[in-house]
């Protein structure tokens, strides 16, 4: 399928796209001043690079970022509250109708996209504004993205430009691996089946866990679910165990955890795997290499992404259409 393998060509560009945003913010400084938290607007495959730089910054203890998936912004909102737009083709309503009024309300904006009238707002409002490729599906441009907002806010957190050619070094040596024929990726396509995907990762990587599931439903077509350990021990394990013995054949779970999880953390996801087993449910376990902040992130977003092009392949499906999308969009459109 020619859209299968166009799509998988740009998954397996993701270092260089990471590497190509993130000088192309570089030369687009934004400084994110003060103490208030950094606010991207952003909606589906635009909005997953800022949940990523957010799991980033929660770990580096850099600053607070709040992602708006919304047609308004936070009430709290004022002249010094840093903004970044992001929208890859630049006509995403509720990112547009958001930056409005986000500059009706003083804030200081900054716009990562490919063009659009996002981009003609930005050269209106001269606010800085990193331009990326266009000609993509927004979920096969998340590298783009996320290397713009690594670059165009380099300076002012103290994000080291080694550290993103590192991890994009570090991705093509573990490609093999996860990409391949037999890899790591294939492996989690072949134990997810025909059943429904639920994938648990440690709180940290709760973005992880958003990509897995979008990826899930665009590419693959299927309905996915994710949440964070310890917290599903407070409620869904109530759920597995109650359904313990009975038929779960339409079940799978993808358990991710990695080198640096806390020791408390590890011990739970050692007994969530336990319990799922015990409880019958296909559980598959992704033991992420890296222990790099930045590299374990994009680590355990390429499986995901690779996962669900694997996914569509054996299932006959073509991962570009987003037919349900286009209906909305048609739908919802002003008269």
């Amino acid at each position: 399928m020619e859209g299968l393998e166009r799509m998988r060509k740009w998954v397996d560009d993701l270092p260089d796209q990471l590497v190509t945003g993130f000088e192309a913010g570089s030369e687009n400084p934004y400084a994110a001043q003060g103490s208030e938290p950094l606010v991207v607007l952003g909606m589906g495959g635009s909005s997953i690079a800022a949940d990523l730089l957010g799991s980033y910054l929660l770990q580096r203890g850099k600053r607070a970022l709040v992602v708006c998936r919304n047609f308004r912004p936070p009430a709290w909102v004022g002249p010094q509250t840093p903004v970044l737009a992001v929208s890859y083709g630049g006509g995403t309503v509720e990112t547009l109708a958001a930056y409005d009024a986000c500059r009706s309300q003083g804030a200081r904006v900054g716009v990562i996209t490919s063009g659009g009238d996002l981009r003609q707002r930005a050269m209106n409002d001269q606010a800085p504004c990193t331009l990326v490729p266009a000609g993509l599906p927004p979920r096969a441009s998340l590298g783009y993205q996320l290397g713009g907002l690594l670059g165009m806010l380099q300076k002012d957190l103290s994000i080291p430009g080694e550290m993103v050619h590192r991890t994009a070094d570090e991705l093509r040596r573990l490609r093999p691996g996860i990409a391949d024929r037999g890899g790591l990726s294939e492996t989690v396509a072949k134990a997810w089946g025909e059943g429904d995907l639920l994938v648990y990762v440690p709180e940290r990587l709760a973005p992880v866990g958003r990509r897995w599931t979008t990826q899930a439903e665009e590419n693959a077509k299927r309905l996915a679910h994710f949440d964070t350990v310890p917290e599903v021990l407070h409620n869904a394990i109530v759920a597995w165990d109650a359904q313990r013995g009975g038929s779960m054949t339409n079940r799978r779970v993808v358990l991710i955890h990695g080198p640096t999880d806390d020791g408390e953390v590890a011990r739970r996801v050692t007994y969530l795997a336990g319990a799922l087993r015990d409880a019958g449910v296909v559980t598959l376990e992704v033991r992420l290499q890296s222990k790099d902040t930045l590299t374990e992130i994009m680590e355990a977003v390429w499986i995901g992404d690779y996962a669900s092009l694997w996914h569509a392949e054996r299932s006959g499906i073509d991962p570009m259409p987003i037919i349900g999308i286009e209906k909305m969009r048609k739908a919802l459109a002003k008269p």
